[in-house]
């Protein structure tokens, strides 16, 4: 998933969820890369059960550290009854910027 930013109003959000999967109850372990170049925004994840609110379980934002470098990132996700997982962009206040994820890997925790 790539977002641009310099088309798109401040605060306009790019979303990729499993809202629509079945997954079981069951605690998972996500993993990614991600590169933030720029001015981006932020990149946040959540979690939750689809019959509640979610709740942010991780989140980076602004100017990252060696922006030319894809991160690795590994969250542990608890469990949940109906769990949805969602990654959210929100593009922030600059034109100048980039997010993108990439090797997206869901698996049963453990």
């Amino acid at each position: 998933m790539y977002t641009e930013v310099s088309s798109i109003a401040n605060g306009s959000r790019a979303v990729l969820t499993t809202e629509s999967a079945s997954l079981t109850a069951s605690s998972f372990c996500l993993s990614f890369q991600y590169h933030m170049k720029g001015l981006p925004g932020t990149l946040k994840v959540f979690a939750g059960d689809k019959t509640s609110s979610l709740t942010s379980i991780w989140e980076k934002s602004g100017v990252q550290p060696n922006p030319d470098q894809w991160k690795n990132v590994t969250i542990e996700i608890p469990q949940f009854n109906n769990p949805v997982i969602t990654i959210e962009v929100t593009r922030g206040d600059s034109f100048r910027g980039d997010i993108a994820i990439d090797d997206l890997i869901l698996t049963p925790g453990r």
